[in-house]
């Protein structure tokens, strides 16, 4: 075998995949947006909107919401396509998932940031009798009896008998004045 026959019978292949892959997503980005206007157009004749509107209140334009959503579902099953016939569909899906596992931990990171930080603090007050239940407090612009310390927040009840969660880093970060009884 020559070296002519060996370039033919390697590349020739790759090249016709790219263009197959290119028209697959040609194809795709046309039937995304005619679904959409389709769907888009369906829904107005409903009156979806409308409907969410008188039995919610809500204004949300669900029409507009559901028809691009289709078009990117097509876009994305036709990009997945066309990734198919180039051999990465596998790495595509490998990279989404990465991502969207990615973005899950990140939300639950900073999810329990202030959950962690108030929970600190709570073991911080309590080990170190920074403030005791029926202690007389002054934080910032909040001052009360302390009723209840717990793990994340502590509870004040005013003079006026109304009742103030304050978020135990709060307390840890800021001057707090202890009255005498």
């Amino acid at each position: 075998m020559d070296i002519k026959n060996l370039i033919s019978t390697s590349i020739e292949p790759f090249y016709s995949g790219i263009v197959i892959a290119i028209l697959i997503i040609l194809i795709g980005l046309i039937i995304g947006q005619l679904l959409s206007r389709l769907i888009k157009k369906l829904l107005h004749e409903l009156k979806l909107n409308k409907l969410i509107n008188m039995s919610t209140g809500l204004n949300i334009p669900i029409e507009s919401v559901i028809s691009t959503l289709v078009k990117y579902i097509v876009n994305l099953f036709f990009l997945f396509w066309a990734l198919q016939k180039l051999n990465l569909g596998e790495l595509f899906v490998n990279v989404i998932a990465g991502g969207i596992l990615a973005i899950i931990v990140v939300s639950l990171l900073l999810g329990i940031k202030d959950f962690m930080r108030n929970a600190v603090a709570g073991l911080f007050i309590t080990f170190k009798d920074i403030v005791k239940v029926e202690d007389v407090i002054k934080c910032n612009d909040v001052s009360g009896r302390v009723t209840q310390i717990e793990l994340i927040q502590t509870i004040i009840e005013t003079k006026s008998n109304d009742v103030i969660y304050i978020p135990n880093s709060i307390l840890v970060k800021n001057i707090v004045i202890k009255s005498k009884n």
